[in-house]
């Protein structure tokens, strides 16, 4: 069964381009434009990963994500941004997202690695709960 991707970025041609990349790679994608958006999706949908913009009008991707992590704790949330401030990335932290960033702009084989080291559990949870 092929992995499922909710790539969210308020920025059509990053949902675009980044959907046609992890789609030519084997993965079921779908896209969002906003935090809101995402969170209804995440509702409706069981996603093994979000790729979440930091930085949206509306519902930033900090609060998206701890929406997100309330209703399925299960789902890797991952940070993509053009310019996170540090008070940015410790509160996408805080909301459980993990430490996987992508900074804008990357290039196909970054966002497959990202991918890949999420899939195979190499990296740092923030915080485990008790």
């Amino acid at each position: 069964m092929r992995k499922k991707i909710l790539v969210v970025d308020d920025e059509l041609s990053v949902c675009e381009g980044v959907k046609l990349v992890l789609e030519s790679s084997g993965y079921d994608v779908k896209a969002a434009p906003s935090g809101e958006d995402a969170v209804r999706m995440v509702e409706l949908e069981d996603f093994d990963i979000v790729l979440m913009d930091l930085i949206m009008p509306g519902m930033d991707g900090a609060d998206a994500c701890e929406k997100i992590k309330s209703m399925k704790p299960h789902v890797h949330v991952l940070a993509i941004s053009g310019s996170p401030s540090l008070e940015r990335l410790e509160k996408f932290l805080h909301a459980g997202g993990i430490e996987v960033y992508l900074y804008k702009p990357f290039g196909k084989e970054e966002l497959i690695d990202a991918i890949e080291k999420v899939f195979r559990g190499e990296y740092m949870k923030f915080h485990e709960n008790a």
